[in-house]
Formats: structure tokens, C-alpha cells, sequence
């Protein structure tokens, strides 16, 4: 989203440790041990390990831990320039020179990573990020400990979604519900920092940017429980969520029930009124 001079960028990240390494600090250098047996592994008996290798084994769980605790530093995302215009290929795959490692700056400061109150994957980290200039230096940013994917900007707040555990793989079973989760964001003014504010939780799936629109200080969403072999047969919903509660944005209205046994193809918010197309 470009807002006179100031640029927000949405982009995620996981924390950059590898976890071949920890199976090789947790069980290669461990004597009599093979490498990358994991004893939690379906197919691992315990009985295969003596009670010597068992405490070898949760020996360098610690030392692991304690590894990762001194230098947390470098599990947060970095930001870097380019040198040139040149991108490394098939033959080259040497990012780093690519880089001016000099000027390699952390993306984010642990104080402005953030845990929502609610959230759907919290695998890694989701950034808003804020330049302004051409100089990367007038850069700001915030995250916080989710994952996301749809994301609906106006031109004070910006809002990102993402779905349930259920949102591939869905329910088999029937035994569980979808539902999304949305996390907002306030993009300032002029002078101030991109910051985070509050998320929500919705029932169904909203997976569209015309499905959000914000009006006088409330986000309203269309979602349903469309499913490849099902659309929804309790019908959609529309949330109307008041974002400025904090933690969570409270749910101050709502209209369920219509398009049932369809899915929403469109949908647009103008002014106080919402017109939504569902089909069968």
C-alpha cells in the first residue's frame, strides 16, 4: 500500500535457525546414536536406546536451548540493499555477495514483535513494514507471531487475515469448525510509527479483500464455509467488528444465514450499504 511517500509492505518470515542443525547437535554427536533418529518418530521403538543414550539425547536438548536463548538476535528477519543490480542463478547461488553485508540491519526489534491475544499458525513471523525515501534507512516495522495472506489496507489501518488449522485440509470428519482470524494494524500518519492494534476472530473463511471494508471505526467481513465438495449449508455471514477495543475487536453486529448451499463469488462494501452475489 503506497500512501503519498510512505510504502507498507506486508511479508512473512520464519525465524532463521535450521533444523538440520539441531538434529545434528541433538543426535549426531551423540556416540552410538545414528544421525537424524528422531525418538519421537512413529517408528522409533524406545527400547532402542540405552538409558545412557536417552540422557545424552535430552543432554543436548539443553544445550540447545541454552544455545538459542544466547543469541536471539539472529533468529529475528534482517533487512539488506542490493549491491548491484544482479541476481544470482542456476550456475551461482551465493546470495551473500549479492548483499552489502555492511549495512545488513535487523528488521524488527524484539520489543516490536508481538503476540496476539488470537491467531491461526504462530510459526513465524508476520511484518508491516514502513519506508519512506529512497533510502532504506527511514524504515520502520512491526510484527507479531502469526501467519497471513489476505490482506485489505484503507488509508489509516491495514488489516491481514489468515485461517484455521482446517483451511487445506479441512474437517473430515465434521468434528471442527473454520474460522478466521484477522489482525489489524495502524498505518499513522505522516510522522507516526506503523503499530499493531488488535485481532479478531470471525467464524467461516473470508478470503478475499472485497470481502473487508472498514467504515466509521468498524471493519465489517464477509466469510463462509465453502468447501470443495460443500458450499456452505448454514448460508455466509457478514461480522461487523469495532476496532479500536483492544486485544480483541469486539463483535457489535451481524447478518447470518443468507446464500445457503452457495458460495459468495462477489462482494462490495460502499458507504453503508453491502451488496454480496452468491451462487450454487
Amino acid at each position: 500500500r503506497l500512501i503519498d511517500n510512505r510504502l507498507h509492505l506486508v511479508s512473512s518470515a520464519e525465524p532463521s535457525y535450521d533444523w538440520y542443525d539441531v538434529y545434528q547437535l541433538a543426535n549426531e554427536k551423540i556416540p552410538g546414536v545414528p544421525a537424524f533418529e528422531d525418538p519421537f518418530d512413529d517408528d522409533f521403538d524406545d527400547d532402542d536406546w540405552s538409558d545412557a543414550q536417552w540422557e545424552a539425547y535430552w543432554d543436548a536438548q539443553e544445550k540447545w536451548n541454552a544455545q538459542k536463548d544466547e543469541h536471539i538476535q539472529q533468529y529475528l528477519p534482517a533487512i539488506r540493499a542490493w549491491l548491484e543490480k544482479k541476481y544470482p542463478n542456476i550456475d551461482n547461488l551465493n546470495w551473500p555477495k549479492y548483499f552489502d553485508g555492511k549495512q545488513a540491519r535487523q528488521a524488527i526489534a524484539c520489543s516490536d514483535l508481538y503476540i496476539p491475544a488470537t491467531a491461526s499458525q504462530k510459526e513465524g513471523f508476520l511484518l508491516v513494514s514502513e519506508f519512506t525515501g529512497d533510502n532504506y534507512e527511514n524504515y520502520k516495522a512491526t510484527a507479531i507471531a502469526d501467519d497471513g495472506w489476505t490482506v485489505y489496507a484503507s488509508q489509516k489501518n491495514l488489516y491481514i487475515s489468515s485461517f484455521s488449522y482446517n483451511w487445506w485440509w479441512y474437517c473430515w470428519d465434521g468434528d471442527c469448525d473454520n474460522y478466521t482470524h484477522i489482525h489489524h494494524f495502524n498505518l499513522g500518519d505522516k510522522s507516526g510509527d506503523v503499530k499493531y492494534v488488535n485481532s479478531a476472530e470471525i467464524d467461516g473463511i473470508a478470503n478475499d479483500p472485497f470481502f473487508y471494508s472498514e467504515y466509521q471505526d468498524h471493519l465489517r467481513v464477509f466469510s463462509g464455509d465453502d468447501r470443495w465438495w460443500n458450499n456452505s449449508p448454514d448460508g455466509h455471514k457478514l461480522s461487523v467488528l469495532d476496532i479500536n477495543t483492544p486485544n480483541i475487536m469486539n463483535l457489535t453486529g451481524s447478518v447470518e444465514g443468507f446464500g445457503k448451499d452457495e458460495s459468495i463469488y462477489s462482494a462490495r462494501m460502499i458507504g453503508d450499504k453491502g451488496y454480496v452475489v452468491t451462487f450454487r
